[in-house]
C-alpha cells in the first residue's frame, strides 16, 4: 500500500507521493494527500509527479473532489481508491495554506523555467536562420541542432529537427503544413505508447 507526504526536495519543490519519490510509480494512484476544512468534505491533494502527465487531471488544479479523482483519474494504483484515500487521511495533511504558498512557489519556478526555455529556443532559430543562407536543408539541420545544444535545449526528435530545417530554408516562422501532420502524428504514437508502458506496469 502506498504511503503519502510531500517530497519536493526544498521550498518550491514539487510535490510527490512517497511512492512517486521511491519510483514507485504504479502505487501512486496520483493521490498525494486528503485536504480537510471546518465544514467541507475532504478533497484530494494530486501528486505533482511528472509520471502523471496523461492523466486529464494533470492539468487541473491540484486539489479536487474525491468523486472527480475517482471518476477521471486514469493512473496506474486508482483500483484501490478507498483504501488510499483512507490510509492518505491519516497522514498529515498540509494546511491549505502551506500547500497554497508551496503551489505558487513550484508554479512559478516552473514557468520561469519554461519562458527561459522558450527564449533560448527562439535564439536558436533566429541563430540557424540569420546563418542559412546559401546553406542546404541538411546543413541548416546541423546549424539549428548544435544552436540547441550550444544553449543546453533538448534535442528533440528527427522529424522535428527536419521540421525546424524546413522552416528556416523557407524562412518562415512555422512548420508547412505537411510537416504539422507529421509532427502531430508523432506526438500521438507516443502518447499512445507511454499510455501502453503505464499500464503495463501493473497488469
Amino acid at each position: 500500500m502506498p504511503t503519502y507526504h510531500r517530497s519536493g526536495g526544498g521550498p518550491g519543490g514539487t510535490p510527490r507521493s512517497r511512492s512517486c519519490a521511491g519510483e514507485r510509480h504504479a502505487d501512486c494512484g496520483h493521490l498525494l494527500s486528503v485536504a480537510r476544512s471546518p465544514g467541507a468534505r475532504p478533497a484530494v491533494l494530486l501528486c505533482q509527479c511528472g509520471c502523471h502527465s496523461p492523466c486529464p487531471l494533470a492539468r487541473r488544479l491540484p486539489l479536487v473532489t474525491r468523486e472527480i479523482w475517482q471518476a477521471q483519474c486514469i493512473c496506474p494504483g486508482t483500483d484501490l481508491a478507498a483504501d488510499k484515500l483512507d490510509e492518505a487521511e491519516q497522514e498529515e495533511t498540509p494546511g491549505f495554506a502551506g500547500f497554497g504558498r508551496q503551489w505558487r512557489e513550484h508554479w512559478a519556478d516552473s514557468e520561469q523555467k519554461s519562458q527561459q526555455r522558450r527564449a533560448a529556443a527562439r535564439e536558436a532559430f533566429e541563430a540557424a536562420r540569420a546563418a542559412a543562407a546559401g546553406k542546404s536543408r541538411a546543413e541548416i539541420r546541423e546549424i539549428y541542432l548544435a544552436e540547441r545544444q550550444a544553449r543546453g535545449l533538448p534535442i528533440p526528435s528527427d522529424l522535428v529537427l527536419d521540421a525546424y530545417a524546413d522552416a528556416i530554408a523557407r524562412d518562415r516562422d512555422k512548420f508547412s503544413v505537411v510537416y504539422s501532420a507529421r509532427v502531430l502524428a508523432e506526438m500521438g504514437r507516443d502518447f499512445r505508447k507511454l499510455i501502453s508502458h503505464l499500464w503495463s506496469m501493473v497488469s
